[in-house]
């Protein structure tokens, strides 16, 4: 048996990502602990997977920030004598971390983003058209790197199922024969946010559509203010803040 932690931590999309390569990590070796650490407000989104997947929440705006604070968490990890560590993230932290565990002698390795790359895809002049890896398969190239090859052919966290709809439906309404389109216009950079007036019309497509029932989702008062203009202008559209929790 080994113990492998996975370093992801960055906003809910990205970790959200790990998930297909974890869980088909942990099935394909089940003799082996595998412990995520990420923020601890992400810790939800792990409680589908199998048996011998764990959490460690960080505290990266309490006990771990700055430089002492993740010599803090350094010293929690070692305490729990992993054997390889695989950085999904590649930031100034993780790297620190992964420091740490080389010079403890631990075998690290870190994701590629492929950033050569990109950037020869979206430059201006002379652009070079080559397919970009996904980030599934740069989380999958990292444990390779380690000897654990994983084939990615994930479903879902709930097998054949489809979890429990009845948790949400007094929230969402039934189903029935409509097709649900969630939507979430906004991010943390403003380079990643397609243009409002582009995303309503969008939404006005859809929303004029009685077959269709849109949900938008986000957070916090600049947020809940847009979506409060729209829902006023197309009243089948439905806001899910504060609706919901993460698990």
């Amino acid at each position: 048996m080994a113990r492998i932690l996975i370093i992801r931590f960055s906003a809910l999309g990205d970790v959200a990502m790990t998930i297909p390569v974890i869980h088909s990590l942990a099935v394909q070796y089940p003799q082996h602990e595998i412990t995520v650490l990420s923020r601890a407000v992400w810790q939800p989104l792990f409680q589908g997977l199998p048996a011998n997947v764990g959490f460690v929440g960080a505290d990266l705006t309490g006990k771990h920030k700055g430089f002492w604070g993740l010599n803090s968490l350094y010293s929690e990890l070692k305490a729990m004598h992993f054997d390889y560590i695989a950085d999904f993230h590649h930031v100034l932290r993780s790297k620190y971390l992964c420091l740490r565990f080389r010079l403890a002698n631990k075998p690290v390795a870190s994701i590629c983003k492929g950033r050569t790359g990109k950037k020869k895809l979206i430059r201006r002049h002379d652009k070079v058209m080559e397919n970009q890896k996904s980030s599934f398969r740069r989380y999958a190239d990292v444990l390779e790197k380690l000897g654990l090859p994983v084939l990615l052919n994930f479903s879902s966290i709930y097998g054949e199922g489809k979890g429990n709809f009845a948790e949400i439906e007094p929230v969402t309404g039934p189903k029935d024969d409509q097709k649900w389109i969630g939507i979430a216009p906004f991010a943390k950079h403003i380079g990643k946010i397609y243009p409002l007036e582009l995303q309503e019309q969008v939404i006005a497509h859809f929303a004029a559509n009685p077959k269709v029932k849109v949900f938008l989702f986000g957070g916090g008062k600049s947020e809940q203010e847009v979506f409060d203009t729209w829902i006023a202008k197309y009243p089948t559209v439905v806001s899910m803040i504060g609706k919901l929790n993460m698990r």
